[in-house]
C-alpha cells in the first residue's frame, strides 16, 4: 500500500491543522505573515521561533489524511524556511 503523506501545519495553540502541498508553500505563508526567521526544531513534530515558542510552538510535520504524524520535517527543510526571501 502506498503511503499518502501530507504536510501539516498548526500555528500555535489556538489554530487548526491545515495541510499544504510543499515546504515552499509553508515558507511563503511565513513570509506573508512576517514571522521572523530563525526557526529551530522542537522535540517531536514542530518548530519554534521568537513568536512561537515554549508550549505555543508551530506544529509542522508529514502526516496522514487525518493529521496523524508520520515523520518530522527535515533539517534541510528548516534551513530552507530560514533563508531570506528570494534566496
Amino acid at each position: 500500500m502506498k503511503e499518502n503523506k501530507r504536510l501539516w501545519l498548526r500555528l500555535g495553540d489556538n489554530a487548526e491543522y491545515e495541510d499544504y502541498g510543499s515546504i515552499e508553500e509553508i515558507k511563503e505563508l511565513f513570509e506573508e505573515l512576517e514571522l521572523t526567521k530563525d526557526f529551530r526544531r522542537r522535540p517531536s513534530y514542530g518548530v519554534a521561533n521568537t513568536e512561537y515558542r515554549s508550549l505555543n510552538y508551530i506544529s509542522l510535520y508529514w502526516g496522514d489524511e487525518e493529521a496523524q504524524p508520520i515523520k518530522p520535517i527535515s533539517d534541510k527543510a528548516i534551513e530552507f524556511i530560514n533563508q531570506k526571501k528570494g534566496v
